[in-house]
């Protein structure tokens, strides 16, 4: 798990381990958009488990219309999900050769953690390959939906 996540790790090291085991829950909090709370309410303590919800649908016009929009750090059938879909933006479930926008749930400057995501630094790695993607924050997709309605 460690070299997948790209984490030095030590094993029978306690100190790494938990470190390491930190990271995993920090990873699985980004990718599910479950937070901190969520993971430690989780059906063994009775609580229902969460299901993932589908994309909400794009709607026909819209700042945003025509742009496949991946989202990192909220899930997709939460607010900013439903905000991009509002704005004509195809919410989709990773970065891929069709992404046009990775919107990042988060103020910048984007935390180790974000920036250390498979997804962000997939979206890194397409851009650095020439691909017309975007990284951007919540609130930078926000904006660009605020000025397109004046």
């Amino acid at each position: 798990m460690a070299e997948h996540l790209g984490l030095e790790h030590q094993h029978h090291d306690a100190l790494s381990d938990a470190r390491v085991a930190g990271w995993v829950l920090v990873k699985a909090m980004e990718h599910t958009g479950i937070d901190l709370d969520g993971w430690m309410a989780g059906p063994w303590r009775g609580q229902p488990r969460r299901s993932r919800g589908a994309a909400p649908a794009a709607a026909d016009s819209g700042p945003l219309s025509g742009l496949r929009v991946a989202i990192l750090g909220q899930p997709r059938d939460g607010p900013l999900s439903r905000e991009i879909a509002a704005a004509g933006g195809r919410v989709v479930s990773s970065v891929g050769a069709k992404t046009n926008l990775l919107v990042v749930a988060e103020a910048r400057p984007f935390s180790w953690g974000i920036e250390r995501s498979a997804t962000y630094r997939r979206a890194e790695s397409l851009i650095s390959m020439g691909q017309p993607l975007r990284i951007i924050s919540g609130a930078d997709a926000q904006a660009m939906i605020a000025q397109a309605e004046v």
